[in-house]
């Protein structure tokens, strides 16, 4: 039975001080719902927060079963943008380091079955399109490739001239320590398009201070602006360093804070390159177009020492090797080399890979593996673990 207008009001002053147990149902598919439910659903919520009794959404999955334009995720989040728009949002975050998010909407990690699982149900709420009005904006998306899994925070429009743009993600407010903090975060852009983080502090007293993390071409700019800006310096982890688009376009893929007393109690250690071993299996090398190969193999690795143990992502990258010099020796990170290419990401210690294509003049292809922890950390990709395939043997 549809409630009026005037039962939020009457239900609130019988119930009394329990009129927050007072829940009244909007169904979001609109059957017989106050306000039509629906992109409506934001009348019945207006009217039950102003009575002060709660509310009880039925069938939220009325986006993804209606199949809204233009595509499941806009139509997503511009629906839960009404719902925070209406009530707010409340956030549970850590009040103690590491602060790490790769902003997927839900993650877990199995230690014991050895299983990472992504399930799109309330996402992490943003302002969406509260700036697309001026041209600018960003939003949580999964359509992307992500750094680690899930998704990752687009921002997209035009920026004129030295105009800057910024955006609240987090107000966790980590208690901190007299000790130092490492900072990280990745960002896929071009080179037009740069992308910081602004910390705010504040002391006990209540004084404040802003401390902008940046690449080192923008930071002159922005000096007078805040307390300090600090110089990121740059790593290349998966194909997060591929250059995209003229406009502006930067995804930011994760957002790592740790401090230097806690780290190595908390952190998952990564093994050491010298205990891993790469396999490779099923290798097949068949004539591609103008004189190139295509290379199939599936490469399996392990911990010599931790058998069973499983990070959660794995970074393949691949390398030509075209002296046979370096076949010899086997010191594959040596020169000659060509350059390091990202072919991919794995959440299992295994991958195929398919449809590599290799000029004639390839010798081999040295395979690397870089382990990342749950943490966000990752091994250096130059020390990361790798296996050289002799294409001469399979020709």
């Amino acid at each position: 039975m549809m409630f009026q207008e005037s039962y939020p009001k009457l239900s609130a002053e019988v119930a009394g001080d329990r009129k927050y147990d007072v829940y009244m149902g909007i169904d979001v598919f609109g059957r017989g719902s106050f306000g039509g439910g629906q992109w409506t659903v934001d009348t019945a919520l207006d009217l039950l927060k102003r009575n002060n009794v709660s509310a009880a959404i039925f069938a939220p999955g009325w986006v993804y079963e209606t199949a809204q334009p233009p595509n499941f995720h806009t139509a997503q989040n511009k629906w839960w943008s009404l719902v925070e728009k209406s009530w707010g949002v409340v956030q549970t975050y850590p009040q103690v380091l590491p602060f790490y998010s790769d902003f997927n909407q839900v993650k877990w990690w199995s230690l014991v079955e050895k299983s990472w699982g992504l399930v799109q149900t309330y996402p992490q709420v943003l302002p969406f399109y509260s700036d697309f009005n001026q041209g600018f904006g960003y939003h949580v998306s999964l359509e992307e490739a992500s750094y680690n899994g899930g998704g990752n925070i687009v921002f997209k429009g035009r920026l004129d001239g030295d105009v800057n743009f910024t955006a609240r993600l987090f107000k966790p407010l980590l208690h901190l320590s007299s000790s130092p903090i490492t900072v990280s975060y990745s960002v896929k852009s071009d080179e037009t398009s740069k992308l910081g983080l602004l910390l705010c502090f504040s002391s006990p007293s209540h004084e404040t201070k802003s401390i902008l993390v940046a690449p080192q071409e923008p930071t002159s700019r922005f000096d007078h602006m805040f307390l300090k800006c600090l110089v990121a310096s740059k790593q290349t982890v998966s194909e997060w360093t591929v250059h995209e688009t003229s406009l502006y376009v930067a995804l930011l893929g994760h957002i790592s804070i740790k401090d230097h007393v806690q780290l190595p109690q908390n952190l998952v250690s990564l093994p050491p390159p010298s205990l891993w071993v790469i396999d490779a299996h099923n290798m097949e090398l068949v004539t591609g177009d103008s004189g190139s190969k295509i290379l199939r193999v599936k490469l399996e690795w392990r911990q010599t020492q931790l058998e069973d143990s499983v990070l959660p992502v794995y970074n393949v990258y691949a390398e030509s090797v075209k002296s046979t010099d370096v076949l010899r020796s086997r010191k594959v990170l040596e020169k000659p080399r060509s350059e390091r290419v990202f072919v991919g990401v794995s959440h299992v210690p295994a991958y195929y890979v398919s449809e590599l294509v290799v000029d004639s003049d390839v010798k081999g292809v040295s395979f690397v593996v870089q382990p990342c922890g749950e943490d966000g950390s990752w091994m250096n990709v130059d020390v990361s673990p790798n296996h050289l395939v002799d294409l001469e043997g399979l020709s």
